[in-house]
């Protein structure tokens, strides 16, 4: 990661990822969910624990989640309404 002018003017510099290093973090994340979960790293990553991640990452807030083609509008907060409206 290094630091870049911001161009939009609202910081000074922003944070700027190489696209090595975002596959190496979301790897890193994913492995440790799975394993946590599973036991073991898992291909493909099961639904459920994409769910789980998105529940547990992201802030309250509106969302579109696109799974298998199928777009789904949710409402993302920690009480796992996206869980339920994706099932």
């Amino acid at each position: 990661m290094k630091m870049i002018p911001d161009r939009t003017g609202r910081f000074p510099e922003r944070p700027y990822y190489e696209l090595d290093e975002l596959e190496e973090e979301c790897e890193r994340i994913m492995e440790a969910l799975l394993m946590s979960r599973y036991g073991q790293y898992s291909i493909p990553v099961p639904t459920d624990a994409l769910v789980e991640l998105l529940d547990r990452e992201t802030p309250s807030s509106t969302c579109t989640v696109t799974l298998l083609g199928r777009v789904t509008r949710c409402t993302v907060s920690p009480s796992s309404s996206l869980a339920r409206n994706l099932r």
